[in-house]
């Protein structure tokens, strides 16, 4: 079975062995939107248990960068009068989805 990705700022394509990943708003600079950050830690978390994937690129769309971090201006714009931080939770997850890639088994 394909791995489907959850976004589409994710593509994935599996070619044989190989799992290609390219984060997909060039007019962002591929920074990593909420949506990015789960797809992308779906992903990885599929790669990690699927044995016919031995080896992940990752790439950015576009010519200007690969990913420029965090997604700032999503977590600028939004409302924050009920108390909620989407800040704290969008880095949370950024940093969760670094240490998963750090950790992660395949090249």
């Amino acid at each position: 079975m394909a791995y489907v990705s959850k976004t589409p700022d994710v593509i994935v394509d599996v070619n044989e062995a190989l799992a290609i990943v390219t984060l997909n708003r060039p007019k962002a600079l591929n920074a990593l939107s909420s949506d990015m950050i789960d797809g992308l830690l779906d992903a990885f978390a599929y790669f990690k248990q699927d044995d016919s994937i031995t080896c992940v690129l990752m790439r950015g769309a576009g010519d200007r960068a690969f990913c420029s971090g965090g997604d700032i201006k999503s977590v600028y714009d939004v409302d924050t009068s009920s108390g909620d931080n989407p800040a704290f939770d969008l880095f949370r997850r950024e940093y969760q989805l670094d240490k998963d890639l750090y950790d992660f088994p395949k090249p």
